[in-house]
């Protein structure tokens, strides 16, 4: 297998660091990156990986692919492609012969990946960025959400399944092993992700439903909040931090202005299709994205605690859906 040729040596992935102060700041003296850089893509054929591989390419990028070969593996035929399973503490040893500017790790969710990603990476890259999620946090009292706010409990190591009950407390472990081995990391926090390529089947099953029956039922409380960033939007703000080499930890979720779930449903109306949307206990109905308990309890607001997050109008997001289903 052929990889990219070594330009230059790693110098800050480079042993156990003690973690640093919290907040956001710059690598280098804050120097901007935006010439040609080399980054490792951990995943980068799926959702918001293939995203920010298509933003990177598009920006002028080299990029090199890391996975294992078995999802869309059709794509980008032109990029450097490594195979390995990172879950394989010998195949990731052995995957690597060069040296990169950055790191985006798109498909880190259990601690062990991100310690055997960190054994093997030693000494080969600037800058690490790790997607996280909004799910770390535990929302119990909580009215507005900051990265600073508390976190769930990482579960025991031998636990490995990812669940809707494991899910949030594995990325925080993901999160502190990452940051036992470096303090200057980029931690990115997404909320709900849409748009073209989306495999969760979240947002699309509104756009579709809305599109294609003449009515359907909908969670009654249409005054409850939504977040949910255009998985494009996402990848171009992780894009950047990786250029300007920014370290810290954002809750990277939008819209830029307060919306509610009733909103969300017009706009789609508006765009998709004339459909009747017929409010309904949660008892009454099936598949539900977005939904949150009616008594208000998971109402808590992720605030963007970045900078220079971007959001298209949802009416962009709902006609490239409409292309895809």
């Amino acid at each position: 297998m052929h990889h990219p040729d070594k330009t230059r040596a790693g110098c800050l992935i480079t042993s156990r660091a003690p973690a640093k102060a919290a907040g956001p700041h710059f690598f280098g003296g804050g120097i901007c990156h935006t010439s040609r850089m080399k980054i490792l893509v951990l995943g980068g054929t799926k959702f918001i990986g293939r995203h920010f591989v298509e933003t990177a390419m598009a920006a002028g990028h080299d990029v090199t692919l890391l996975n294992r070969g078995q999802t869309n593996s059709e794509l980008f035929p032109n990029l450097e492609k490594i195979q390995a399973d990172r879950l394989d503490a010998s195949a990731m040893q052995n995957a690597f012969d060069s040296t990169w500017d950055a790191i985006a790790d798109m498909n880190g969710y259990v601690p062990r990946a991100i310690q055997i990603a960190m054994d093997a990476l030693t000494g080969k890259a600037h800058h690490y960025l790790f997607v996280s999620t909004i799910s770390v946090y535990d929302p119990a009292g909580q009215t507005s959400i900051t990265v600073d706010s508390p976190k769930l409990a990482v579960p025991p190591v031998e636990i490995e399944t990812i669940d809707a009950d494991t899910y949030g407390g594995l990325k925080v472990g993901c999160e502190n092993t990452l940051r036992a081995w470096m303090g200057d990391v980029t931690v990115i926090r997404p909320g709900m992700v849409v748009g073209p390529y989306d495999h969760t089947d979240r947002f699309h099953h509104w756009v579709r439903s809305i599109a294609t029956f003449p009515e359907i039922k909908v969670p009654k409380r249409l005054s409850q909040p939504v977040q949910f960033i255009d998985g494009r939007d996402l990848a171009d703000f992780m894009r950047r931090q990786i250029e300007e080499r920014v370290a810290g930890t954002f809750n990277a979720v939008g819209p830029a202005t307060p919306t509610t779930l009733g909103d969300m449903f017009s706009e789609i109306v508006e765009n998709a299709g004339i459909c009747k949307l017929n409010p309904a206990p949660a008892d009454e109905l099936g598949k539900s994205p977005f939904m949150l308990p009616e008594d208000g309890s998971m109402d808590a607001l992720f605030r963007v605690s970045a900078p220079g997050v971007s959001f298209r109008p949802l009416a962009e997001t709902i006609t490239d859906v409409l292309k895809e289903i």
